[in-house]
């Protein structure tokens, strides 16, 4: 009778371990997932900060060649206007010249 009371407290014990280790096996497991969705989230944080990294300095690029675009636009315009100016200078230059030789006549 004491041999089955010991066999049966064994089984039940033996039991109760397994149980035990399976509750520690999911314990770790699901341990194991959140660390494997939290490595997921920072990768695609990464990812998507990256993105943003890329797509602002792609913006700053296209507002650095407009404005470079504006500022030659900008000095043609300058430079046409000072080639117009001395063609009037040089004009204006010729016609007192015309003059003062047709006084001098």
């Amino acid at each position: 009778m004491r041999t089955r009371m010991y066999v049966y407290k064994a089984e039940e014990s033996k039991e109760e371990d397994e149980e035990e280790v399976e509750e520690e096996d999911e314990e770790e497991a699901e341990e194991e997932e959140e660390k494997r969705r939290i490595a997921q989230k920072q990768q695609l944080e990464m990812e998507v900060e990256g993105k943003r990294e890329r797509e602002k300095m792609q913006q700053e690029q296209k507002e650095l060649v407009v404005w470079l675009a504006a500022r030659k636009k900008r000095e043609v315009a300058e430079a046409e206007m000072l080639e117009e100016q001395l063609l009037l200078l040089a004009l204006a230059s010729a016609r007192k010249a015309g003059e003062e030789v047709n006084r001098g006549r």
